[in-house]
């Protein structure tokens, strides 16, 4: 459980994932997914947005590894990440998909792939017995 808050603490202090967190939404948000899934061909590997999406990738891959290992606790990060990696991971899937195929690599980042799908199989529950706001 202290290694889990640890991470959320230097996840809060990492301004690189902040940033490359910001611009991957930034990026999605403007389209279709087809520039993300362009940013995965060899030649665009220096592109900046290309860095920030290994950025946040690499990132939270090894946070999903040590979850696989019990070195994190699922739980809690899954309570107070689920929104932030679960979005991350819809808008990086065009990259990563393509990844995959270029270097014919079923397990690029099949570990944040694994945890997204338990935890939205799971989901969060509403702890909120009564609603502030109906």
């Amino acid at each position: 459980m202290k290694n889990s808050m640890e991470f959320l603490n230097s996840t809060d202090q990492n301004e690189e994932v902040w940033m490359a967190v910001r611009e991957i939404h930034e990026l999605s948000s403007t389209s279709d997914g087809n520039k993300i899934e362009c940013l995965a061909l060899e030649d665009r590997k220096n592109d900046n947005n290309a860095r920030h999406i290994r950025r946040m990738l690499n990132y939270y891959e090894a946070m999903a590894v040590c979850v696989s290992h019990g070195i994190y606790d699922d739980r809690i990060l899954r309570e107070m990440l689920f929104s932030t990696v679960t979005r991350l991971w819809k808008q990086t899937l065009p990259y990563v998909s393509k990844r995959r195929d270029l270097l014919g690599k079923k397990t690029y980042f099949q570990e944040i792939e694994a945890l997204v799908v338990r935890w939205e199989k799971k989901g969060l529950k509403d702890k909120n017995k009564k609603k502030l706001f109906p």
